[in-house]
């Protein structure tokens, strides 16, 4: 399950001390929180859930819970494609928002914060063109159907979105 696609910035300031895990924005189990302190300047630019072991379980529980459902496992490559570039899409449709928040969270450059955000952009078209790769390489797609080259499949994949 993915979270709502609102701006970076309204998450983060709604959600700045809780925890994302199995889709949810859900509560620090301690109740704690600390301060998340711009590097380059000293300032508090805001507050984080402190998670501590059992946050850390429920999240991997969660999250072999999402791997293991069907509704992942069962998923055609085709689908799975469509859906890691809606995700590289949300992402680059805020990367200057993301970056700027980046940005001030680790004190690098802005420049360096695009150029971050663009390789998390990267990533997931990577992977959504390796789940085509790995089918085409079988030489069929899930419905018979012959393809040159896995770039046709992502290029079909992000039409199609």
């Amino acid at each position: 399950m993915m979270p709502d696609t609102a701006s970076a910035t309204t998450m983060a300031g709604e959600a700045a001390t809780r925890l994302l895990i199995g889709g949810r924005w859900v509560e620090a189990r301690s109740g704690k929180s600390f301060d998340t302190v711009d590097p380059s300047t000293g300032s508090v630019i805001g507050k984080a859930a402190a998670g501590d072991s059992v946050d850390v379980d429920e999240a991997v529980a969660a999250a072999r819970k999402a791997f293991e459902e069907p509704a992942w496992q069962g998923m055609s490559p085709h689908d799975r494609t469509r859906l890691l570039l809606r995700i590289a899409d949300v992402i680059d449709r805020n990367a200057d928002e993301l970056a700027a928040i980046e940005s001030r969270n680790n004190g690098a450059p802005l420049t360096i914060a695009k150029a971050l955000v663009a390789g998390v952009v990267e990533t997931f078209v990577y992977y959504a063109g390796s789940g085509s790769a790995a089918t085409s390489c079988r030489g069929m797609d899930r419905w018979g159907a012959r393809h040159g080259s896995w770039r046709l499949r992502l290029r079909a994949a992000t039409l199609q979105s």
